[in-house]
């Protein structure tokens, strides 16, 4: 079987190109999630919006700021023409180069030059956009379909990253591990599933107990051996810096930039090989910031 036994997890990103003329076929981004996503935008480049006089300047991302005072010409009257705006059903969200935008769950984001409608055919040049995630929220995680951010027109798909490792019983040394390679505070929920136990028994005593995640209650008089005290054996363990931060089949744990969570069986330390059984974890994106 071909597992993972150590992943590290990355945000999407990407760039997408919009041209001073396009008026119709607009660069997007569609949040196929059930989150809300915080984008953070940086547009590189210049353009205009006209051929003429001072209509022909090229200018970035924030527009041809020259033109002061309210334009009721323009797309977006109190918007600075040629700037560069992100429209959310019909509605400016953001304009300039650099912006964050948040789409709601199902929401597009389409971008495009402030010019006066149906006169976009005497613009020139193009801005990069280069996306990045700023932000995560209000999810519940429990999303069994693949969750994505989706460009257009050149219809990318970026799925938010999810994935599965496989904690063996009998595993004291190189355990599965998650590595957060992001420079955002990620938390994850975790779903376990599998059957475990933690020792061997000739005759069948309660230690041998093919257990869940959440572990096996029984008294045994082996707690106060445990690897991990108040936590109850062979319960699934999530460990940050040989602390115990989370346990059992359903769990959320938080992990800064560059932190590590590890999961382990609950059990006596040096007596693994005596245990069977795994846990498959499963793992998503609750939030991010």
């Amino acid at each position: 079987q071909k597992y993972m036994t150590k992943s590290s997890i990355t945000l999407p990103s990407d760039e997408l190109t919009v041209y001073a003329k396009e008026e119709k076929n607009l660069p997007s981004l569609t949040n196929k999630t059930d989150k809300t996503i915080k984008l953070k935008i940086k547009a590189e480049g210049t353009w205009s919006y006209g051929g003429k006089e001072a209509f022909g300047n090229q200018v970035d991302g924030d527009g041809n700021t020259a033109q002061t005072g309210r334009n009721t010409y323009m797309r977006f009257p109190d918007i600075t023409p040629a700037a560069l705006v992100a429209v959310i059903d019909g509605k400016a969200v953001a304009s300039g180069k650099e912006q964050e935008i948040e789409i709601p769950p199902g929401k597009t984001v389409s971008f495009i030059n402030n010019d006066q409608p149906g006169v976009y055919a005497d613009n020139s040049g193009s801005l990069k956009i280069k996306w990045s995630i700023a932000g995560i929220k209000n999810g519940n995680g429990g999303s069994n379909k693949e969750e994505s951010i989706v460009s257009a027109p050149d219809n990318k798909s970026f799925p938010l990253p999810t994935g599965e490792l496989i904690v063996m019983a009998n595993e004291e040394q190189n355990l599965p591990s998650l590595t957060n390679e992001s420079d955002k505070k990620i938390t994850l929920k975790i779903k376990a599933e599998g059957s475990w136990n933690y020792g061997w028994s000739a005759n069948n005593e309660p230690i041998a107990n093919m257990v869940d995640a959440n572990g096996n209650p029984v008294d045994t008089g082996r707690q106060q051996y445990m690897r991990f005290q108040g936590i109850t054996p062979a319960a699934l363990v999530a460990v940050k810096n040989d602390q115990a931060v989370a346990s059992g089949k359903e769990q959320t744990v938080e992990l800064n930039p560059g932190e590590t969570v590890s999961f382990i069986n609950n059990d006596q330390p040096w007596i693994y090989f005596d245990n069977s059984g795994s846990q498959t974890v499963k793992w998503s994106i609750l939030s991010v910031n």
